[in-house]
C-alpha cells in the first residue's frame, strides 16, 4: 500500500476509537492529507456522504472538515454544483515556495558554520535511503524521506518547532512537489542535489550550502510549465489566479467536462 494510503488507513482506524472532538480533528486531517497527497486529485468532486462512508463517520465531522479546508483554499464550494478539490493556482505555488525558501535559508543563516559529524551522518542516512527509493520509483517513500531531510535542516537552527508550523503554509506547493516526482529524471536529480548539499554543509562556512539549497528549492518552479502541459486539468486556466477558480468535476468514472470561468460555467473538452 502506498505510504499516504497506509497513513490514511491508520488514521481512519484511530478515528473510530476516538472522542467526538478527535473524530472531527482526525477526519479533517485524513481528508487534508489525501488532498495534499493527490489521492483526491485536483478538480475531484467531494461528497459528504461518500467521505463519511469511507471514514466511518457521520456527515457532520465531514462537513466541518470541508469548511476548514475551504478556508485553507484546498477545496472550492461551488453553489448548485457541489464541493471540489481546488485546482492548483500557480501564483500560490510561487508564494508558498518563497515562504519555504525563506524558512530553510534562515535556518542555515542562524547556524552559520559547518554541521557536527553526527548531524552530517544523519543527513547522509536520509540520502542513502532516498537512493533506495529510486529503482522502485517509490515516490511516496522518497517524499517522506525528503520531508525528514528538510525538517532536519530547519532543526539545526535550534528552532525545530518552526517546521510543522511553516509546513502547513505550503500545502499547495506539496501537491506540485508530489506531481513533479513522477517526471523523468527528477528523482535522480533531487537525490544528487541532496548529496551535494550535505557535502557543502561540512565546509567551514555555509555560503556554498546556501547557494545549493536555494537552487534546489527553486527547481520546482522550473518544472511548472512542463507540469501544466502534462496535467492541464489540474491547474487554473488563469495562471495569475485573478479569475474565479476553474473546476474539473472528477469522480470515480473520470471527469465530466464542466469547468468554471469568470463569466460563468461552460462545457469544455473532457480531461
Amino acid at each position: 500500500m502506498p505510504l499516504a494510503g497506509w497513513n490514511a488507513s491508520m488514521q481512519e482506524r484511530n478515528m473510530r476509537r476516538g472522542s467526538g472532538q478527535s473524530v472531527r480533528a482526525q477526519g479533517y486531517a485524513v481528508i487534508r492529507e489525501r488532498i495534499v497527497a493527490l489521492d483526491y486529485k485536483p478538480g475531484r468532486q467531494l461528497s459528504e456522504n461518500e467521505l463519511g462512508a469511507e471514514l466511518g463517520v457521520s456527515r457532520t465531522p465531514v462537513r466541518e472538515a470541508l469548511i476548514r479546508l475551504a478556508d485553507e483554499g484546498l477545496v472550492e464550494v461551488v453553489p448548485q454544483l457541489g464541493t471540489f478539490v481546488s485546482l492548483i493556482n500557480v501564483q500560490q505555488i510561487r508564494d508558498q515556495q518563497f515562504v519555504r525558501e525563506a524558512v530553510e535559508r534562515a535556518a542555515l543563516s542562524i547556524r552559520g558554520d559547518r554541521l557536527r559529524p553526527d548531524e552530517l551522518d544523519a543527513l547522509r542516512s536520509y540520502v542513502a535511503r532516498q537512493r533506495d527509493t529510486e529503482p522502485a520509483a517509490d515516490y511516496e517513500g522518497f517524499f517522506a524521506l525528503d520531508e525528514s531531510f528538510h525538517r532536519m535542516l530547519v532543526g539545526i537552527s535550534g528552532y525545530s518547532g518552526a517546521w510543522p508550523a511553516a509546513r502547513r503554509a505550503w500545502a499547495h506547493l506539496n501537491r506540485v512537489r508530489r506531481l513533479s516526482l513522477m517526471m523523468p529524471t527528477v528523482l535522480k536529480r533531487l537525490i544528487a542535489e541532496h548529496e551535494t548539499l550535505v557535502a557543502a554543509l561540512s565546509l567551514p562556512d555555509l555560503q556554498e550550502a546556501d547557494r545549493i539549497l536555494t537552487r534546489h528549492l527553486r527547481a520546482v518552479l522550473e518544472l511548472l510549465p512542463a507540469l501544466r502541459e502534462q496535467y492541464p486539468g489540474y491547474f487554473l486556466d488563469d495562471e495569475a489566479g485573478s479569475a474565479e477558480p476553474a473546476i474539473g468535476v472528477t469522480t470515480a468514472a473520470g471527469t465530466d467536462g464542466w469547468r468554471g470561468f469568470r463569466g460563468g460555467w461552460q462545457m469544455r473538452t473532457p480531461i
